[in-house]
């Protein structure tokens, strides 16, 4: 997500979501949310509680159950404080499913050692 990031500077945000996305209907929305309530964002991503949010801010890398989020507010709809919805795109990677990554590598050893 590191790598992600840093591409940010000279690519652009929708561009990254349609190709680094691990969530394919990010992938194909090039990771454009329609409208949500500002507070949804917040209850998921505690560390943008209290940033204000305005068209353009990007967040750093968030991290929750779900994996890793770079979030673009592309929209804000400012009627009020408490009803504030913006329109997002989002990059998403999943976390790393130790497990999986274990059997993973387990799995192509047995095939190396098939092959030889």
């Amino acid at each position: 997500m590191k790598e992600v990031k840093d591409k940010l500077d000279n690519t652009d945000f929708l561009t990254l979501a349609k190709y680094y996305n691990d969530d394919i209907r990010f992938q194909e929305s090039s990771g454009v949310m329609n409208w949500i309530d500002k507070n949804v964002i917040e209850d998921n991503f505690v560390e943008i509680k209290n940033v204000e949010i305005e068209k353009g801010y990007v967040t750093d890398i968030l991290k929750n159950q779900n994996g890793y989020y770079i979030i673009k507010i592309l929209d804000t709809n400012n009627i009020s404080i408490k009803s504030q919805k913006v329109k997002i795109a989002v990059i998403k990677k999943e976390s790393l499913n130790l497990e999986k990554y274990l059997q993973k590598q387990y799995n192509n050893i047995k095939i190396r050692e098939y092959i030889n």
